[in-house]
C-alpha cells in the first residue's frame, strides 16, 4: 500500500515558498492537502505551514488552506 509523505522544512520567511506551492497543488487537485498525503511534518516554519493545514474549527473542518496561510 503507498503512503504519501510530506515534509516541509523550515527557513524563516522563506516558508512562504511552500506555502505558495501547496496553494497550487490545492488547486490543481481540487482538494486540501491534508487529504493528499497520509503524513505531514515540518521543521520551524514548515511545522507552522503543516499545523495550519492540519488545524480543524469546532465542526471539524478544515479552518485553512494552503491559500489562506500564504495570504495570512
Amino acid at each position: 500500500m503507498t503512503k504519501y509523505i510530506l515534509s516541509i522544512d523550515g527557513g524563516g520567511i522563506r516558508g512562504i515558498i511552500p506555502a505558495v506551492i501547496l496553494a497550487e497543488i490545492e488547486k490543481r487537485a481540487r482538494k486540501p492537502i491534508s487529504q493528499i498525503f497520509d503524513l505531514m511534518a515540518g521543521t520551524s516554519t514548515g511545522g507552522i505551514v503543516v499545523a495550519g493545514l492540519c488545524k480543524k474549527d469546532e465542526r471539524g473542518n478544515l479552518q485553512y488552506s494552503a491559500n489562506d496561510l500564504v495570504e495570512l
